[in-house]
């Protein structure tokens, strides 16, 4: 659904032209469209530009960031884009 919505709404896209979005544009905050946003337990807000935590582990173990060579899913992360706003447009993710 979001790629359906992301192509034919916010990225009024034009066959065979890409990137339909430049990178200064999926960064910005100002487009609520691509943007919107929420706040971390903590209370601050995540921006378009934040790193995306993901944690691996067992209950009650200490967690590991799979992004982390430590962590056993390391391999399977390592490619991917680490700012949220890398992820607006799955044309992107290759």
């Amino acid at each position: 659904m979001h790629r359906i919505y992301f192509k034919c709404v916010v990225a009024d896209a034009v066959p065979g032209r890409v990137p339909v979005l430049s990178d200064a544009a999926k960064k910005s905050a100002t487009d609520a469209r691509i943007w919107s946003s929420c706040t971390r337990f903590n209370g601050t807000t995540i921006r378009p530009t934040d790193p995306v935590l993901m944690l691996a582990g067992q209950y009650n173990q200490n967690k590991v960031d799979v992004h982390s060579p430590a962590s056993p899913l390391y391999e399977f992360f390592k490619d991917l884009p680490r700012a949220y706003y890398q992820y607006a447009d799955g044309d992107d993710l290759g």
